[in-house]
C-alpha cells in the first residue's frame, strides 16, 4: 500500500498545478501480502508527441504554486516516502535541494548499493562539490 499510497499523492501533487493531464487515480490498496494495486484513470494519449510543448508543460509544472504547507514554505521532500519501483526512496522535508538530493537521493541509494568502491567515489564528488552546493547554483 505505500508504494501506491506515494504514487497517488505524488499524481495528485502533480495535477494540482493544472498545466498538464496527470491521470486522476480512483483506489489503491493491498490484496495480500506482497500484492499491490493502484487503479487511474486511463489516459486517451497519441499520435506524435510535442516535445517542445511537454518541455514548457513540465517548466510550468515545477514554478507552480505547492499544495504542501511545507513545500510553500521552500522545503524540498514530500509528505509520505514513496519507492523508484521497488526501491524506498525517503522524502523528509529538507531546507535545501543540495541537502535533500545529496541525503536522500543520490546519497541514499549509494549506501543501499553495500559496494566500498562507490561509497569512496561518492565521498571525493561530495567533498570536490561542497557537499553538491556548487552543482545547484541559482
Amino acid at each position: 500500500k505505500a508504494m501506491f499510497e506515494g504514487e497517488a499523492l505524488g499524481l495528485k501533487a502533480l495535477g494540482a498545478s493544472g498545466t498538464t493531464k496527470v491521470p486522476a487515480v480512483m483506489h489503491y490498496g493491498d490484496d495480500g501480502p506482497g500484492r499491490s494495486f493502484i487503479i487511474m484513470e486511463k489516459l486517451d494519449i497519441g499520435g506524435r508527441p510535442d516535445m517542445h510543448a511537454f518541455g514548457r508543460a513540465m517548466a510550468e509544472m515545477h514554478m507552480a504554486e505547492p499544495l504542501d504547507p511545507d513545500a510553500k514554505k521552500g522545503m524540498f521532500g514530500f509528505a509520505v516516502d514513496n519507492t523508484i519501483g521497488g526501491t524506498p526512496q525517503p522524502n523528509p522535508w529538507t531546507d535545501d535541494w543540495p541537502t535533500f538530493f545529496r541525503e536522500h537521493r543520490i546519497g541514499f541509494q549509494v549506501k543501499r548499493a553495500g559496494r566500498p568502491e562507490l561509497t569512496e567515489v561518492w565521498k571525493k564528488v561530495v567533498a570536490k562539490t561542497d557537499g553538491l552546493k556548487t552543482l545547484f547554483t541559482d
